[in-house]
């Protein structure tokens, strides 16, 4: 039986009861997180874990309590999983609704697990997706290489967790936006359709704070890095994609 840790703000009783209730009968073992409330935490912008210089060259504005927190929650469940000696854990935020046979999709990615450290579940899009091996589920394995991926649900082993644990441990984009950004040192492959859909709590947000990016002296530079990061993962999702055709065919065949 799978760890699955959900990260989930006290003051979100509803979205816990939800989960509750999307979840049983499935074979994982549910793990609540508090997720860390950054409104209420005002050491969190000073204490150097949050580069807001950085931050603002590669996004022209400053991050939300709620983008601040929701980057911290991710690294705590990370570092909880690590700690617990589990080889993989599955991470989900508390607005998602797993499919039923959840379990089954897991126990069939389980096949492929050597090409990836972590599998997103949730919210990838089919644009810029290259399809590797389709499942006996009628989920269909690959890689993404454009088309913007969230990361609201995802597996993930030992060595991305310590991979991201090591090289993303100081906020200097939205967790999305550093998860997404392309590691070379860090396999990332994707299910389409994802197991895990957006519940109607997704729609009432807990993130505070507004994300639009205002006119500001940081607009070039927060154009200069799109480019570039675009650029930096569509290179290292190719050489990826080159590198797992053939092994992953040979599993297939």
């Amino acid at each position: 039986m799978i760890d699955c840790y959900v990260i989930n703000l006290d003051r979100s009783l509803d979205r816990w009861r939800h989960i509750e209730t999307d979840f049983a009968g499935l074979a994982v073992r549910l793990i609540r997180v508090s997720a860390v409330d950054a409104s209420q935490k005002p050491e969190l912008w000073s204490s150097g874990f949050y580069r807001s210089f950085w931050f603002r060259v590669h996004l022209g504005r400053s991050a939300t309590a709620g983008e601040l927190g929701c980057y911290s929650s991710h690294l705590k469940v990370l570092r909880m999983f690590l700690d617990s000696g589990a080889e993989r854990a599955l991470i989900c935020e508390d607005d998602v609704v797993p499919e039923r046979n959840l379990v089954e999709i897991l126990e069939e990615v389980e096949k492929y697990a050597e090409y990836w450290n972590l599998l997103r579940l949730a919210m990838c899009r089919k644009r810029g997706f290259h399809a590797l091996a389709d499942l006996p589920s009628g989920q269909t394995l690959g890689v993404n290489i454009s088309g913007f991926a969230y990361a609201p649900a995802y597996l993930i082993d030992r060595k991305g967790a310590e991979f991201l644990l090591k090289n993303a441990s100081r906020m200097s984009l939205p967790w999305d936006l550093m998860v997404y950004r392309g590691w070379g040192g860090m396999s990332e492959m994707s299910l389409v359709p994802g197991p895990f859909q957006l519940g109607e709590t997704s729609y009432e947000t807990t993130i505070v704070g507004q994300k639009h990016t205002p006119i500001s002296p940081f607009m070039p530079t927060f154009v200069a890095y799109r480019l570039w990061a675009r650029a930096r993962r569509y290179t290292i999702q190719w050489w990826r994609l080159g590198k797992l055709w053939k092994k992953v065919r040979n599993i297939k065949e």
